[in-house]
């Protein structure tokens, strides 16, 4: 009762709000407001927000899409620091962020991107699609790290399928982060920041114009902080989910004649931290390996310790050096006719140790001795590995030409492009890991690595590589039938290959010869072929898939009167298939799933002594061909080594969506703001069927999904309300403000069975004084998750299976002070 209470008052009372301020349309077309007490005009108006939806610049409130954008003084102000924290104040955007902060991937309306699966939210910074990732054992690339979010313009968070514009991979919507460009003025900051948790971050940028044509910018940031997980074995690492990174951006623009424009971007980013390890927190003994991790859990029950994990991974590492280099060139031909050509090259690495079920327990068989258990324990030791191999590695490549332009006496604008990516491996990627069930003393050096012998126990050993070929050619206008109806017709053709070499070697442990005792460690004796592997040469197997479909968006928008419109949008999205490069042959390909998309939406702007926004929009999704993933279990082993097949993934099912969003940003007599978001989701896995290859050779399918469930990563209501009030203090004194967020997400599925994550009500605060007496000087202070609510943010739902659990958690209370100094003022001529 009280939940629905709750929803009520929250929807009720930020559309109440809105509707009381309705008051007077604003003439001035396109007015919004960015959340920023700062971006008040003499007039009272508002600051109109520039979005790039539709891959040109336009006004956020004459967009006929849902969209919420997060401005730069945003992000300060509530100490953004990495994708997963955009979650908290955009609702209905979600993230996974299972491995590490570098490797998190987003959902959006119900589309969550399964492991070993192409993005269904794409990721773009400077209008560029972040890199590929080509390891397929944990997530990796198609995500926004923490280089891309400083010295910001905004983020522009699209929902929605945006496959005409943006290409494949875009079913769920599309997060949009935009540098700051260079400018006609020398100026810059410098800042500095320190939190709990010895967090300290500096963060310094210059800009400067050398000519009048010829300008530069560039930029630092460094943040590090110890782990807010305690690891309580003593072996290895004492914390994990620390931060330690820096980041760096240079970039150049270069007006070559009036018409002719160079702009480069180009980035660096490093990080080599303690990774997020999950923690074992219940345990059936009567179930597979539930007697084991039963000390475990025990051992955190009666800690009283929500951020206790036990490990002995004794290198845990999450290591990321990412290379980008960005260039647009603009050619203005006529007042009509433009090209654009957009060109980057990245180059991203990646080494992933830790484990990924979790679990560290004595066995009674070894005595004192302490040993992995059965487990997806991933590692890739530096100093064990060829020179230069890592987990992942791929360099990306990416080319796109655009036309657009006006005709028909400027009531016709229209682009048209082409595109091509390529990602490829420098080198074949390695992995280790223990084969479920074995029990070994897993070392930073494999050579050391000893297991049981009995019961029989082996050691994965993978190499692979995946190459991405994708291709694209899209054309899409807006006619403005009159001056209040438009309509907007767009049409993408996508094809994509995937490409992968997969060898699996399993390295043994049988008896020595010589007498020992059968619990005996025992070193290696040889390898074998892995499983679904017997029979290939050396090992290995190369295959391929392409998918190719065209995409497409019909959308009609209606000015009911200055500063109101309506629309109606129909869209087709697809998501690429590909090979799953850890899988066996006759189990590793997928096909792309196929979705159509409606929506329809209201969008609202007035003035008066209550100014501001009123946007809602309901939508409706249908989707076949659904990739799911499968863990395919031989229900007939011919050995007595309890080991999956294979996992991967397979075109089981077709689901459906609806909800509703809303968001209000309202000005009362320019000191007090308040904005609200609300988004209502639900989503039903309407047929979920085995291929029958599978069922034919006898293997028993576990499946991320359930028939008559709901989709991951979906909470049915999500909604934030943050309140800015600009504190009257003299002028020569500097602008104060502060305010606070409260927001509300419900309970949802991370997995086809067990646990939902946590229902999520945290309250931020904030202050801000910019321009402290009249100084170059600004003073911020914030804290996240002020009442230290404790958050489980996803959960493996393995306790039927293997008779034990484990969970992510979510991060603790965080608080901390920043102070920005200002310099430069003027033009260098």
């Amino acid at each position: 009762m009280r939940k629905v209470q709750f929803r009520f008052i929250l929807v009720a009372g930020v559309a109440a709000v809105a509707v009381v301020g309705g008051g007077e349309a604003w003439a001035a077309k396109g007015a919004d407001n960015t959340g920023d007490s700062s971006a008040q005009k003499s007039n009272g108006e508002t600051e109109e927000i520039i979005v790039q939806a539709r891959r040109q610049d336009e006004i956020a409130q004459d967009v006929p899409i849902s969209l919420n954008v997060v401005s730069n003084k945003e992000l300060a102000r509530y100490n953004i620091t990495n994708a997963a924290d955009l979650t908290k104040y955009v609702p209905g955007l979600t993230a996974n962020q299972r491995y590490s902060s570098e490797q998190t991937s987003f959902a959006i309306r119900g589309f969550s991107q399964e492991l070993r699966t192409s993005a269904t939210v794409g990721s773009y910074f400077a209008e560029v699609v972040a890199p590929r990732g080509g390891n397929q054992f944990t997530g990796s690339g198609e995500g926004a790290n923490p280089s891309n979010l400083f010295d910001l313009e905004n983020v522009q968070v699209l929902k929605g399928p945006q496959g005409t514009l943006f290409g494949r991979n875009t079913t769920g919507g599309a997060v949009l982060l935009q540098p700051k460009r260079p400018t006609d003025k020398f100026e810059g900051y410098l800042e500095g920041s320190y939190g709990n948790y010895a967090m300290h971050r500096i963060q310094g940028v210059i800009n400067i114009p050398v000519s009048s044509t010829f300008k530069l910018r560039f930029g630092v940031d460094h943040m590090k902080r110890d782990g807010v997980i305690k690891n309580v074995t003593g072996v290895g690492t004492g914390r994990f989910a620390d931060v330690d990174y820096i980041a760096v951006r240079g970039s150049a623009l270069w007006e070559i004649t009036p018409d002719i424009e160079n702009y480069t971007v180009g980035s660096y980013f490093f990080t080599d931290h303690q990774p997020e390890q999950v923690q074992v927190y219940a345990a059936d003994p009567a179930v597979g390996f539930g007697a084991f991790a039963s000390g475990d859990v025990q051992r955190l029950q009666q800690s009283g310790d929500f951020y206790q994990v036990a490990s002995y991974a004794k290198t845990p590492q999450a290591y990321t050096k990412v290379y980008q280099l960005i260039n647009h060139t603009t050619f203005q031909i006529s007042d009509n006719l433009r090209l654009k050509n957009i060109f980057s090259y990245s180059d991203s690495r990646q080494k992933f140790e830790a484990s990924t079920i979790g679990g560290t327990w004595p066995t009674t068989l070894l005595g004192p001795l302490n040993f992995f258990p059965p487990d997806t324990f991933i590692f890739t030791p530096q100093n064990n590995l060829p020179e230069g191999q890592y987990s992942n590695w791929q360099r990306n490549f990416t080319e796109e030409f655009q036309v657009s332009g006006t005709s028909l006496s400027g009531r016709l604008k229209w682009q048209a492009g082409t595109y091509f990516e390529k990602s490829t491996p420098p080198k074949r990627l390695r992995n280790y890991s223990p084969s479920f069930g074995s029990i070994c003393n897993v070392d930073v050096d494999i050579a050391n690595v000893r297991c049981l012998a009995s019961p029989a126990s082996s050691l994965n050993d993978t190499t692979l590589s995946t190459k991405f070929t994708n291709l694209g050619i899209y054309a899409q206008g807006t006619y403005d039938l009159t001056d209040a109806l438009h309509l907007t017709a767009g049409i993408r053709y996508s094809k994509d290959k995937s490409e992968v070499y997969s060898q699996l070697q399993s390295v043994i442990f049988t008896p020595d010869p010589t007498p020992l005792n059968p619990v005996d460690l025992v070193a290696p004796q040889g390898r074998i072929c892995g499983p679904g592997y017997t029979g290939l040469t050396n090992c290995a197997y190369q295959d391929s898939r392409t998918t190719e479909a065209p995409t497409w968006t019909l959308n009609v928008a209606y000015d009911l009167s200055p500063g109101i419109m309506t629309y109606a949008t129909y869209s087709r999205g697809y998501r690429q298939g590909g090979v799953v490069a850890t899988a066996q042959p006759g189990f590793n390909g997928y096909d792309a799933e196929k979705l159509d998309s409606y929506e329809i939406g209201l969008k609202t702007q007035f003035r008066g002594p209550i100014s501001g926004t009123f946007n809602v929009a309901g939508f409706y999704s249908n989707f076949a061909n659904q990739q799911i993933q499968a863990s395919l279990i031989d229900a007939n082993p011919t050995d007595n080594r309890p080991l999956p097949l294979t996992t991967t993934i397979i075109n089981a099912g077709s689901s459906h969506i609806y909800g509703a969003e809303l968001d209000s940003t309202l000005t009362f007599y320019h000191r007090f703001r308040l904005n609200g978001t609300v988004t209502y989701l639900n989503t039903k896995v309407k047929d979920l069927t085995v291929p029958q290859n599978i069922l034919d050779f006898g293997y028993v399918a576990s499946l991320s999904a359930q028939a008559g469930g709901v989709l991951s990563y979906s909470p049915k209501l999500s909604a934030a309300i943050t309140g800015t009030l600009l504190v009257p203090i003299p002028k020569e004194s500097g602008d104060l403000s502060l305010g606070a967020t409260y927001r509300h997400v419900d309970r949802y599925q991370t997995a086809a069975t067990g646990p939902l994550a946590t229902a999520v009500n945290q309250l931020d605060l904030f202050l801000d004084w910019s321009s402290i007496a009249g100084r170059p000087l600004d003073l911020g202070l914030w804290a996240q998750n002020v009442t230290n609510q404790n958050t489980v943010v996803s959960t493996n739902g393995l306790l039927g299976s293997l008779g034990y659990d484990s969970r992510s958690l979510g991060r603790p209370r965080f608080y901390g002070a920043r102070l920005r100094i200002h310099f430069g003022s003027g033009t260098w001529n």
